[in-house]
């Protein structure tokens, strides 16, 4: 009997990075030790609580951007204009552009149902869009991202329900289009592999660092899982600063795990809950141990509008 192939399930690495490169924070060599440490744990632990279902695979920060970077050495030969999608990885790439936009949650209640926005401290899209147009028009460029899974950040296109026939496209690869910006090439760190096929349509190379199939799996970044991160939320719509980082997290409840992380089983559900958070706060203790202040609140009392920052103590800024 043929034994049924279990859905791909990828986990990006990456805790570090984030705190370093997002949240500004400046670690010590002990503190980005230990926090790699108990990374690494975590990732471990989980694999054994959904291997039964999915086909369980890790991928480092480190493998994304050298991955990438082979990508880059072997195909960008005509040294295209190279505009950067995301704020944690690449940093030591040479960059030329940057645009920091996001799928903003745009109703608590609905983990899909989302809109293009920017990232936290970010001018507009527009206003971004605008500033590349001034030194891209009429030229061809490409773009660099850490991954793909549907993509329509990018480019979604809009099909009618009854003729099935395209009526529109939306996303940063249309908007750059329209401003005279051509998108010849794509270069990502993680390709869900069957939406390739809409950016060839699209007239855009892709090139891919690392190749899956997500079809009935997930791709989850690791900060998602430990709460350091998730859905983001537009601040606008809150009537707070927009250098707040605000976000509703995967780990809140049984059905944002389920939404957010594509974890049903009540039982798993439960265990992966306690583990999440069980390693978030033994996460959150090294970053105390390593001189800061863990800033974090709710937006009116509601646990599923979560703020996260962190500030350097007073004491170690003194020193």
């Amino acid at each position: 009997m043929e034994q049924t192939k279990k859905p791909e399930y990828l986990i990006s690495k990456g805790i570090v990075e984030l705190l370093q490169n997002r949240y500004g924070l400046n670690l010590s060599e002990k503190a980005r030790t230990n926090i790699m440490v108990l990374e690494n744990e975590f990732v471990d632990t989980l694999e054994r609580e959904i291997s039964d279902v999915y086909d369980y695979k890790t991928i480092s920060a480190k493998t994304i951007e050298n991955t990438v970077a082979e990508q880059l050495k072997q195909n960008n030969l005509n040294d295209l204009p190279l505009i950067c999608l995301d704020d944690v990885y690449f940093k030591g790439f040479k960059i030329d552009g940057t645009i920091s936009a996001t799928r903003l949650l745009e109703d608590i209640n609905d983990f899909n149902k989302k809109a293009i926005g920017p990232r936290k401290g970010f001018p507009s899209l527009e206003q971004q869009l605008d500033l590349l147009e001034q030194d891209y028009a009429g030229k061809e460029v490409a773009l660099i991202d850490v991954g793909v899974f549907e993509g329509e950040t990018l480019l979604k296109e809009i099909y009618d329900k009854e003729t099935k026939k395209l009526i529109s496209k939306e996303g940063i690869i249309p908007d750059l289009k329209k401003r005279g910006i051509r998108v010849k090439e794509l270069y990502v760190g993680i390709m869900n592999e069957p939406v390739i096929e809409k950016f060839q349509r699209e007239g855009v190379k892709v090139i891919p660092g690392n190749r899956y199939d997500f079809n009935d799996g997930d791709w989850l970044e690791v900060r998602d899982l430990l709460g350091l991160d998730g859905r983001k939320i537009n601040p606008d719509s809150h009537n707070i600063i927009n250098g707040t980082h605000l976000f509703a997290r995967y780990i809140h409840d049984p059905k944002t795990l389920k939404d957010g992380a594509s974890i049903a089983d009540g039982v798993t559900a439960a265990i992966v809950l306690d583990l999440c958070n069980m390693y978030q706060k033994k996460i959150m203790r090294e970053i105390r141990k390593d001189g800061y202040q863990i800033i974090e609140g709710f937006i009116n009392s509601d646990p599923r509008l979560y703020t996260l920052d962190f500030k350097k103590n007073d004491k170690e800024l003194a020193q």
